[in-house]
């Protein structure tokens, strides 16, 4: 599950094919394994309000500091999750 403002690039490309392909990577994006394929799904509602509480426990104080940065931004969020085929 990961989030990305709504208008970004990366949202208009899952909004018009589902199909992704992803990696680990580090914090600075740096490919650490290998690729796979998958699909993405839009989460609403609780799909969303699950994501945050996992992000939450995952990031803890970090995960704070970027709510209170995406607030003052004030633009739209949007919540995904990739099910690998």
């Amino acid at each position: 599950m990961f989030y990305t403002m709504a208008a970004s690039g990366k949202a208009k490309r899952m909004r018009q094919n589902r199909r992704v392909r992803v990696a680990p990577c580090d914090a600075r994006g740096n490919v650490k394994g290998e690729w796979a394929e998958g699909s993405a799904r839009s989460l609403q509602d609780e799909g969303a309000r699950q994501a945050d509480r996992m992000l939450d426990d995952k990031y803890g104080w970090q995960r704070s500091l970027i709510r209170l940065l995406t607030r003052l931004r004030r633009r739209p969020r949007a919540a995904y999750a990739i099910r690998l085929a």
